[in-house]
């Protein structure tokens, strides 16, 4: 029986609750043939191990996400957009992509597959609320903004702060507004 938790970074203590009590009755019943299986964003794991520092005997194995390739990051973002423009058109509904917003996204992202993701479905949302008919660089900074701020803040906060000490806010400042 494998157990599988995703994004387990919303809830770390939780989580390391539950799998102290899932594994306790477990051990009480001679049950061995259980495995956790989790994922999610750090720093949750961090936080399971501090809730519960016994919990790291329940992991054989931690695995991190390496970037994609950046052309095969982009022939995705490319290929997810397509798919958003078809399924417009099969709806009957006028939409246009700036194509420099996938590609600002793919450099953005540097590749991470969850942070692709979380800018294509956000991008996606915003134009969905704004319905101004084009997907364009003004959604893709209202994506950042709820990423960052809103919705995974807790995990961009470093990131943010890297950000803007090495002047790279300026950067992605300046090639949105081409």
């Amino acid at each position: 029986l494998v157990l599988a938790i995703d994004e387990a970074d919303k809830c770390p203590i939780p989580v390391a609750r539950l799998i102290r009590a899932v594994s306790t009755h477990l051990q009480q019943e001679h049950m061995t043939n259980v495995r956790f299986l989790m994922a999610g964003v750090n720093p949750y794991f961090k936080l399971i191990l501090e809730e519960d520092e016994g919990l790291q005997r329940f992991f054989y194995k931690k695995l991190q996400l390496q970037p994609m390739p950046m052309l095969e990051a982009q022939e995705l973002f490319d290929a997810k957009f397509r798919t958003v423009g078809e399924a417009a058109r099969a709806d009957r509904i006028s939409i246009d992509i700036d194509p420099d917003v996938a590609g600002l996204s793919v450099l953005l992202s540097g590749g991470h597959p969850h942070v692709l993701q979380l800018l294509g479905s956000h991008i996606i949302d915003n134009e969905n609320r704004t319905q101004d008919g084009v997907i364009d660089k003004n959604d893709m900074v209202e994506a950042l903004r709820v990423i960052c701020y809103e919705d995974r803040g807790y995990v961009y906060e470093r990131l943010l702060h890297l950000l803007q000490a090495s002047g790279y806010i300026g950067v992605f400042k300046a090639l949105i507004a081409k």
